[in-house]
């Protein structure tokens, strides 16, 4: 019980006036959870000094982790050690509707970029929060449960053999579509019903699909069409989200719920938790053959007779392998590490910056903050009414990206939502709310799906205790700047459409002291607007990328038996959340794996 009271009591610190039988509404729902939770998850392997394995997967039981425990223990005269740094997902990270308590929690890496002077100064502490999930299941226990897999010219773009022909069925492999009218409609050729992963439509309540239709239909005056299924080849339009969500309990369907714990029991499969993997370990033949371990302060040694494959993720993945000397020589001889491999580990980081724009609209009708949240939230889905949408404007504007989220008026979750999980600095997350207090509140969150600017992450030292360096090179590049420039000004439009104007709506302009002296409305203005807002939306990759880093089967170059699985190895940046396609990634090497080592046998079920 302890475990539920820390839940209600974060539940009360978010709404202070949460009641005894609010509480109790809460109570019963986790308790409800925990008779299919519990103790379920597996408990840690004995594992000595020495000790060998065919495969060990190392830092290991994240979204890729926990797909290659799986496929890879279906061969059975494999040993598979999985070493995860976490332990198990907390009991608020199995609600969908709590998803947002993960962040700056203990199952959180909480990184933070380095201030650049520039960019994101209206983040707390000028630095950007970069959440990124340390338990089983990595950040799929703790990402806002989007389903997106991008587009077909998004993946055309990659390296051979990973063109949008090539990862479609290892989509749909992984995919457990529950929309009917998604597996019997008109692009049913591009989904799966048999897959481990679960997903389904955003289930709301009447009030919350009547939000989101007059959402959409507001886009639609913009010129930005509506769609039902937003996973297809060719993606133009909103539409209502897909949610990695299971379909009796309203359970999130993360990789250790949906991969990994239906494994726990195979004798072949074993687990370090609570772990922390401080070298690899390469012979003189530039050979991968273990892995330097510490848990509880006790440091030894496994071995991997077949091959160490990395899921640390992009920011600790290329900070494992700089550590074992692999990496820039540059930057690894300014630490005394021996350089083992010259590759260009840590650059090309990308992500999807986002700026968001706020617009108020109708009065809140409900007074009661309290009643507002309970009331209308269901804690088994996302808790505001969304919708999302990738859009072509005009041949400037191409591969925009945006999440709009509707908050009732002065409403704790806006606040929690960019003053914590977002990050920014309290004068500026609590005037957007004080500009209208009794009004209700649209954030739009903006996103340029194809920024052409790039960052690094670096060693902060030679101490495998300390985080790496990142550098997030946020509008480094100039056309990035200028896009996202037009793009807000085009976004901010939507205060204009009949919906907005109907409701009396107005854009809520924040307190930025970098940029108030500026003429409202001018370029200038939007200008510093967004290279002040700028953060981004937790999609990294490309730090380990394939191509630079490793070949198209994503072993690493010059080192032999050591492959990488993770987002670390996007080719580019596609237009979408990058958990499915991170799943898609590691389905795929299974199969690589299997291949090259005669144990494969072709398993698309919905092919």
């Amino acid at each position: 019980m302890d475990l539920l009271a820390d839940v209600v009591s974060t539940a009360k610190a978010i709404t202070p006036n949460l009641t005894i039988s609010s509480a109790a509404k809460i109570l019963q729902l986790l308790a409800a959870t925990t008779t299919y939770v519990g103790e379920s998850w597996p408990e840690s392997s004995k594992v000595n000094h020495g000790d060998h394995f065919n495969f060990i997967i190392l830092v290991g039981g994240g979204t890729a982790g926990c797909v290659l425990a799986n496929r890879l223990t279906e061969v059975r005269d494999w040993r598979v050690l999985v070493i995860e740094s976490g332990g198990d997902p907390p009991l608020f990270s199995e609600i969908p509707g709590l998803f947002f308590l993960g962040t700056h929690s203990p199952h959180d890496w909480d990184y933070y970029s380095e201030d650049d002077g520039v960019t994101s100064q209206s983040q707390i502490s000028h630095r950007v929060a970069h959440t990124r999930g340390k338990m089983l299941g990595g950040s799929s226990c703790l990402d806002h449960l989007n389903y997106e897999r991008g587009s077909k010219s998004d993946f055309d773009s990659w390296p051979e053999d990973w063109h949008w022909d090539d990862v479609l069925k290892y989509f749909k492999k992984a995919e457990n579509m529950l929309d009917k009218k998604i597996t019997q409609g008109p692009t049913s050729q591009y989904h799966c019903d048999k897959g481990p992963l679960s997903v389904r439509r955003h289930s709301v309540n009447e009030e919350f699909q009547k939000i989101e239709d007059d959402l959409l239909q507001a886009y639609e005056e913009l010129g930005i069409k509506t769609m039902y299924d937003p996973n297809v080849p060719n993606p133009n339009g909103n539409s209502k989200l897909y949610f990695k969500t299971t379909e009796k309990t309203s359970r999130r369907a993360s990789a250790a719920l949906e991969y990994l714990l239906p494994i726990k029991n195979r004798p072949n499969f074993y687990l370090l938790k609570h772990a922390s993997v401080t070298k690899i370990l390469i012979n003189e033949n530039k050979q991968a053959t273990g892995v330097k371990v510490r848990v509880n302060d006790v440091e030894f040694d496994v071995f991997a007779d077949h091959e160490v494959v990395v899921t640390a993720g992009v920011f600790n993945t290329p900070k494992l392998l700089m550590l074992s000397g692999i990496g820039p020589a540059e930057h690894l001889n300014d630490f005394d590490i021996q350089v083992v491999a010259d590759l260009p580990v840590g650059l090309n980081l990308f992500d999807h910056a986002v700026v968001p724009v706020v617009t108020s609209h109708k009065l809140a009708l409900a007074a009661n903050v309290e009643e507002n949240i309970l009331a209308l939230t269901d804690l088994g889905t996302f808790p505001p009414p969304i919708v999302s949408g990738r859009v072509s404007i005009n041949e400037t504007l191409k591969d925009l990206l945006h999440l709009s989220i509707y908050y009732d008026g002065s409403s704790p979750i806006f606040l929690y939502t960019v003053g914590v999980n977002y990050n920014y600095n309290l004068v500026l997350s609590t005037s957007w709310i004080l500009n209208n207090p009794i009004r209700d509140m649209l954030l739009s969150i903006i996103i340029l799906g194809k920024p052409k600017s790039r960052g690094r992450v670096e060693l902060r030292s030679p101490d495998p205790q300390d985080p790496p360096k990142i550098f997030t090179g946020f509008l480094s590049h100039p056309e990035d700047l200028t896009r996202f420039t037009e793009a807000v000004k085009y976004f901010y439009t939507i205060k204009d459409t009949s919906y907005f104007k109907n409701a009396g709506g107005s854009f809520s302009r924040p307190s930025l002291p970098e940029c108030d002296h500026l003429e409202f409305g001018g370029d200038d203005y939007w200008i510093c607007y967004v290279r002040t807002l700028v953060t981004i939306t937790f999609h990294p990759g490309g730090t380990c990328a394939m191509g630079s880093v490793t070949d198209k089967n994503l072993k690493v170059k010059g080192i032999k038996r050591l492959r990488i699985s993770d987002d670390s190895v996007m080719f580019d940046l596609p237009n979408a959340k990058l958990g499915t396609v991170t799943v898609m990634v590691a389905e795929r090497v299974a199969d690589l794996i299997k291949e090259e080592y005669g144990k494969y046998e072709a398993d698309f079920p919905c092919e």
